[in-house]
């Protein structure tokens, strides 16, 4: 009877050990892919679609939700230091087609 305890402890234990060590060692090594993926998640959640366009000889990144014309729409633009990704939480409370805008020094807009 012990030695069935044990080993589901052990299994158990072990299967929430991996997980929580993976997210410390990410979270130690690689804290970019950490953010990374909460700002993906939440614009998946939030309907948001990546998009990009293509002006001379840049590629300009934006995200975009809703249909124009159906509701009010909201442009978003950001400062020199930030990402379209600082304005999720305004998104969040917002029923309007946004856009969110990255200027051309960002990182996701990248000059032919």
């Amino acid at each position: 009877m012990e030695g069935g305890v044990a080993k589901v402890l052990m299994l158990t234990g072990s299967a929430i050990l991996l997980p929580v060590f993976l997210f410390v060692t990410t979270l130690v090594f690689r804290p970019g892919v950490l953010i990374r993926t909460y700002n993906w998640f939440w614009r998946w959640r939030l309907g948001l679609s990546v998009r990009f366009a293509f002006v001379d000889s840049y590629r300009f990144c934006y995200s975009t939700r809703g249909t124009p014309g159906g509701a009010p729409s909201l442009l978003l633009l950001h400062g020199f230091s930030a990402n379209k990704d600082m304005w999720l939480p305004v998104v969040k409370s917002y029923r309007c087609q946004t856009v969110l805008k990255v200027f051309k020094d960002c990182s996701a807009t990248h000059s032919r």
